[in-house]
């Protein structure tokens, strides 16, 4: 699988903004780690997809709602 990674962030109160938007707009949105912390760096998700070019297809839309392009990654599960 594959997942978009946004960007990572150190203000957590705006990583659970940007999480909250991308929800809204309907997209499966995830941090690493879980929980922000003020800080620290947390990293940005949307995703994962089986298919890397369904997620691609979203790229531009999720541009357009964030103002980031994101790249795509191999989703780990372990991670999360």
């Amino acid at each position: 699988g594959y997942t978009l990674q946004l960007g990572g962030f150190n203000n957590a109160k705006n990583v659970s903004a940007l999480v909250a938007q991308l929800r809204l707009s309907g997209y499966t949105a995830y941090t690493l780690p879980e929980t922000p912390v003020d800080g620290k760096l947390t990293r940005v998700f949307v995703g994962p997809e089986v298919s890397q070019a369904k997620l691609a297809s979203r790229q531009d839309a999720i541009k357009k709602l964030t103002g980031l392009q994101g790249k795509i990654v191999p989703f780990n599960p372990m991670d999360k």
